[in-house]
């Protein structure tokens, strides 16, 4: 098992913490849209799940964000993880960070985070979002998270996101959506898409 550095622990940690209180806070609720079994297709891969499986989500080992900057080609990683864990410190977007300060550029980050979370990219820039996944998610938890409603595939709606193991969110959408599926874009293309599609 490889060493993590310090933002992934306050990540993991923190993200815990957020899905455990949800969870208390809307065990029972009952009322969450969802697709009928007939409609929502099996899950195939750990990040489409519902409420149930956001722990498990967040659990899985995955390579640590120094791994990830390294194999993406960035050769200062202890600089890189510093402003990493800054932004984390202050509620910034970890990605958005990291290319504000030239230390990667936005298409090799969406590309590295692919990777270390084995998620397809949602090309949120090039496509408009799939108005019937838009009307599964309110405007105003879109963009709370910064979140896209991108697309609905077998009563399954998938998510573009620059935070993959954000529980808080994570909680909030399988509250709403029920069953979800998730993919990665950068969170200024992302902002992007939600202005063109709410306003």
């Amino acid at each position: 098992r490889s060493k993590r550095t310090e933002v992934d622990e306050v990540d993991v940690s923190n993200q815990q913490r957020r899905a455990q209180t949800e969870d208390s806070t809307t065990e029972g609720s009952g009322d969450q849209p969802s697709a009928s079994a007939s409609e929502l297709g099996a899950s195939t891969h750990p990040s489409e799940m519902n409420a149930e499986g956001v722990h498990a989500w967040i659990d899985l080992h995955r390579p640590s964000l120094s791994e990830t900057l390294a194999d993406a080609g960035v050769d200062d990683i202890e600089t890189a993880t510093t402003i990493a864990a800054d932004a984390h410190a202050a509620g910034k977007d970890i990605g958005e960070a990291l290319v504000g300060a030239g230390v990667i550029a936005e298409g090799p980050w969406v590309a590295a985070l692919a990777t270390r979370f084995d998620l397809p990219v949602a090309q949120v820039d090039a496509k408009a979002a799939d108005p019937e996944a838009i009307a599964r998610v309110p405007e105003e938890l879109a963009r709370r998270h910064s979140v896209l409603s991108f697309k609905v595939e077998q009563g399954r709606v998938y998510l573009a996101t620059s935070n993959p193991v954000y529980a808080f969110a994570l909680a909030d959408l399988t509250e709403s959506c029920g069953a979800i599926g998730l993919m990665v874009a950068a969170r200024p293309s992302i902002e992007r898409s939600l202005d063109r599609t709410y306003n």
